[in-house]
C-alpha cells in the first residue's frame, strides 16, 4: 500500500509508483472520478485545444491582409453579404 500525506493547502505529492502506473507527467490534468466513499483517480485525456501550437506546420504562416480576407470571405459565405 502506497501513502501520502495532506498538506495545509490541501495539496499531495502523488507517489511515483502511482504516477509510472497512470502514466502521468508534470504539468498533466489529473481526473477524479467520485463514487460514494471512493475516489478514483486517472490521468486527463488532453483536448485539442490544449494541442494548438504542438504540431509545426511547413505552410507559412498567413500576413495580416491575408487573414482579412480570409474573415472577409467567411463572413459573406455565412451572412450572405
Amino acid at each position: 500500500m502506497t501513502t501520502s500525506t495532506l498538506s495545509q493547502n490541501g495539496q499531495t505529492t502523488i507517489p511515483i509508483d502511482v504516477r509510472r502506473i497512470l502514466g502521468i507527467k508534470p504539468h498533466q490534468k489529473l481526473l477524479y472520478r467520485i463514487d460514494g466513499d471512493q475516489v478514483r483517480l486517472q490521468a486527463a485525456h488532453t483536448s485539442t485545444a490544449e494541442l494548438y501550437g504542438s504540431l509545426k506546420t511547413t505552410k507559412p504562416r498567413p500576413t495580416p491582409a491575408q487573414l482579412d480576407n480570409l474573415r472577409a470571405r467567411e463572413a459573406r459565405r455565412k451572412y450572405g453579404r
